[in-house]
């Protein structure tokens, strides 16, 4: 799966690509980058370090 981040409409799940919409881009938060993070380990179950 490609994630993508950046300006978009939404954040969603198309096509084999995860495109994640930032609150205040281009500024990305510790929040966001935990949340891509989990999304990233649901989808291919596995743990990250």
């Amino acid at each position: 799966m490609l994630i993508k981040i950046g300006e978009f409409e939404c954040t969603e799940c198309w096509d084999g690509v995860f495109y994640k919409k930032l609150a205040n881009y281009p500024v990305i938060t510790e929040w966001e980058i935990q949340q891509k993070k989990t999304v990233y380990k649901e989808l291919h179950d596995i743990r990250l370090y």
